[in-house]
């Protein structure tokens, strides 16, 4: 309604037909409510959540609104967008369905501490991203209170953060493999040294030994000290030969190629024939072992390594035996290949210990200790693992690894 002055009033009239007798319209009874009041709220209301919409739809972040059982009321485009979803998909679809289960109650416990005294909090988690992977983003959430600070519902307001939470996890992947490192080369410049000195001790004296028989004329001990120095600087040169292969083991890989295990396990056994033959070492080998993907001379030292250990380890047993297996890996890019003997086993105490540079649990028994850390450098290179089990001595021992397999369609291709 416009009044004299101009202004405009909002009415709300609320009429009754008055009726004669005979049922003839006599008149019309009514009320008139100002309702101007009520109609500028309204439309101020209506420009508020114009303002608000506005506002949320140009911010760089995703918002959302849900009730405390996770279920969404509201989400802006960003949030559509992020997860490839329509609003209508959206509203009314419970949130934590897009977390991981692992990590669904611990989000959940955080919004439940949200209250008066604390309406805010900040956490970051884990995201299923629409094509099933797993990304990262990061939360405020609001507790929405009413004037009487009564809990509606709440508001967040979120950023993805997977690229920072990647860079975050590589550079700590990176530090701890510079921290295993610097350690790997204190644990090897002590190891060396002490080493490499020993058999340098036993060449200076029997040098000496010999010098005081030349000027005595005592020539009859001078053969078993050559021959004790000949053994010296032959170990020498295998500890400095077996250091080179490690060093070269984890960055000299040739160009990957497909190879039989069977063709790898026979050129091993071939190379150690003699130690085998020494020990009446019968090898088990099963027929149609599948195929691997690496460095062919690498991967020869891994089994050449694991067979002549085998053996040396056979204490005595009077009927030494070796069995190779291999088997899909839980990882389906992987084959799990197994080294068992029925040798002399090893103490689970030193399960790790083994794998150490110039570890040699028996000080009796010929090596030096470098073997098994270049087992393990060769398989870590080509992106496997190895571990062993043993339930202690005279158990027998058996080493596990992972190798690269061959894929499916490239199997199906090489049938072709």
């Amino acid at each position: 309604m416009v009044l004299p002055d101009g202004s405009i009033r909002w009415l709300l009239a609320v009429g009754q037909p008055i009726r004669n007798a005979d049922g003839s319209l006599r008149g019309i009874a009514g009320l008139q409510i100002d309702i101007t009041a009520r109609k500028q709220i309204e439309a101020e209301l209506e420009r508020s959540e114009l303002y608000y919409r506005s506002l949320v739809e140009d911010l760089p972040a995703m918002v959302c609104r849900f009730r405390p059982d996770g279920t969404l009321t509201f989400v802006n485009q960003l949030y559509c967008e992020a997860f490839k979803r329509s609003r209508a998909e959206l509203i009314g679809f419970n949130f934590y369905d897009l977390i991981p289960l692992s990590q669904r109650a611990a989000v959940a416990a955080g919004i439940a501490q949200l209250s008066v005294a604390r309406p805010v909090m900040v956490h970051e988690h884990e995201v299923i991203h629409p094509d099933g992977s797993i990304g990262w983003q990061r939360w405020i959430n609001r507790l929405l209170l009413t004037t009487d600070s009564e809990p509606v519902e709440y508001q967040a307001l979120g950023i993805d953060i997977t690229d920072r939470k990647r860079a975050e996890i590589e550079r700590e992947q990176l530090i701890a493999e510079l921290a295993a490192r610097n350690e790997t080369l204190e644990q090897f410049s002590y190891t060396v040294s002490h080493d490499l000195k020993s058999p340098l001790i036993t060449i200076k004296g029997f040098a000496g030994y010999i010098q005081q028989d030349l000027r005595a004329g005592k020539l009859d001990r001078i053969p078993d000290d050559l021959q004790r120095i000949i053994a010296a600087a032959d170990r020498m040169h295998q500890l400095l030969e077996d250091l080179l292969h490690l060093a070269q083991a984890g960055r000299q890989l040739s160009t990957p190629e497909r190879i039989k295990l069977s063709v790898l396990i026979g050129e091993a056994a071939a190379a150690v024939s003699a130690r085998l033959a020494e020990r009446n070492v019968l090898l088990h080998v099963p027929p149609n072992l599948p195929e691997v993907i690496g460095d062919r001379t690498r991967l020869r030292e891994v089994f050449q390594n694991l067979l002549d250990n085998a053996a040396k380890f056979m204490g005595d047993q009077p009927s030494p035996q070796i069995w190779i297996e291999a088997q899909p890996a839980e990882n389906p890019n992987f084959l799990l290949v197994s080294v068992h003997d029925n040798g002399i086993g090893i103490d689970p105490r030193h399960h790790q210990r083994i794998f150490g540079l110039f570890e040699r649990l028996d000080q009796r028994i010929e090596g030096t200790g470098i073997g098994l850390t270049l087992v393990r450098k060769i398989v870590e290179a080509h992106g496997g693992k190895i571990w062993v089990q043993s339930d202690g001595l005279g158990q027998g021992t058996t080493f596990y690894f992972t190798l690269p397999a061959v894929p499916p369609l490239a199997n199906e291709d090489h049938r072709l």
